[in-house]
């Protein structure tokens, strides 16, 4: 998270926000014991679920990136091999599915 809940005050008072969510029983009781054995609360447990989730999402990339580096290379005259190998080199090692995410983006 971005900002931590210390940073987010209203006249100096930190301010919440309930979320509620509907879960079955046993699903409840089987998220507990999994934060329990990280030393969490169900609640911190959750929170760091979606901290972790919001990193992920901020991670996706722009859809506009592809078509603008396509653009960009195909201006400065580069064959359509070069894209593709100036794309697979940008794929991060520790996500072998980058390349594909990125070769899926249309070519213009």
């Amino acid at each position: 998270m971005e900002l931590s809940k210390n940073q987010i005050q209203d006249n100096g008072k930190t301010v919440f926000s309930q979320i509620t969510i509907d879960v079955l029983k046993q699903y409840h009781e089987y998220l507990k014991g999994v934060a329990e054995v990280q030393g969490l609360t169900v609640n911190e447990f959750i929170e760091e679920a979606i901290d972790e989730k919001l990193q992920n999402v901020k991670d996706e990339l722009p859809p506009s990136l592809v078509p603008n580096l396509v653009k960009w290379l195909k201006a400065h005259d580069h064959t359509e091999q070069e894209i593709v190998d100036c794309i697979m080199h940008l794929a991060d090692e520790e996500d072998p599915e980058f390349g594909q995410r990125m070769m899926r983006q249309p070519m213009q």
